[in-house]
């Protein structure tokens, strides 16, 4: 009996430790003052979110893609610090991965930056967020 108590216990500690990046990831991104975004990526609906230069109305854009997929959650600093020294930063999570719809390949993650690139250079997205593109 105590060997199960102990699985159990074991079991119960490590769902937990499995959800503490998600909370991480959802912490760091409503600490950061960012404005959710998503935009069309053909056909896939790709989530992300938008960090406005601290102090500037005008600033150049980054896009500030994750490594890996499932660790987007890392990068969320960065854009803050990013924001905080006078740069707009766009970040979003690669077709099929965390709310992004689609399914997640090397093919799609490069169309999904193309398809980043084609949505910051619209002109209701300039117009929204105030950026220097064109």
């Amino acid at each position: 009996m105590k060997k199960k108590y102990c699985f159990t216990k074991l079991a119960f500690q490590l769902i937990i430790l499995c959800f503490m990046p998600v909370s991480i990831l959802l912490a760091q991104n409503e600490t950061y003052d960012s404005i959710e975004i998503d935009f069309n990526s053909y056909g896939d609906n790709i989530h992300g979110w938008f960090y406005k230069a601290k102090g500037k109305e005008f600033s150049s854009t980054v896009i500030l893609l994750h490594g890996y997929c499932g660790k987007d959650y890392l990068i969320f600093e960065l854009a803050h610090v990013l924001a905080e020294n006078g740069f707009n930063v766009l970040t979003f999570s690669y077709s099929g991965t965390w709310l992004s719809k689609g399914i997640w390949s090397p093919e799609t993650s490069l169309n999904n930056v193309k398809s980043a690139i084609d949505f910051l250079k619209l002109d209701q997205t300039i117009e929204k967020f105030s950026m220097a593109l064109k």
